[in-house]
């Protein structure tokens, strides 16, 4: 595998079938997935969606919301939170493992709008 395997396939065409290996608690490569997941994120928040488009983030992140365990559910506030303030960018965790490394929740800005409730 290339050394930026991960940088080759955190893009559109395969975000989809990221997030449903991450969402697969089950899947020997979802952590792998996790973090492809984050590098989209930084990515499309960074270039101000340049890269990606926000609707698409958008619904990966309500996706893991809706869906996720806690693992995911950190991912999409993680996301939530870089987007509110992108400053809180660290390349160190968003693209090169250390959130999926040791997951935590960023603190949250008091502007930042409460996370959708879960049914």
């Amino acid at each position: 595998m290339p050394a930026d395997w991960d940088l080759l396939v955190a893009n559109d065409r395969l975000v989809g079938t990221l997030l449903d290996l991450a969402l697969d608690v089950n899947c020997p490569a979802r952590r792998f997935a996790l973090h492809c997941l984050y590098i989209y994120a930084a990515d499309a928040i960074r270039t101000k969606f340049r890269a990606h488009p926000r609707r698409k983030l958008r619904k990966l992140v309500e996706q893991a919301e809706d869906e996720g365990d806690d693992l995911m559910v950190t991912w999409a506030h993680n996301t939530r939170v870089l987007l509110a303030v992108p400053d809180l960018f660290e390349y160190r965790d968003w693209c090169e493992g250390g959130l999926v490394r040791s997951p935590r929740r960023l603190k949250t800005p008091a502007a930042l709008p409460a996370p959708r409730p879960s049914e």
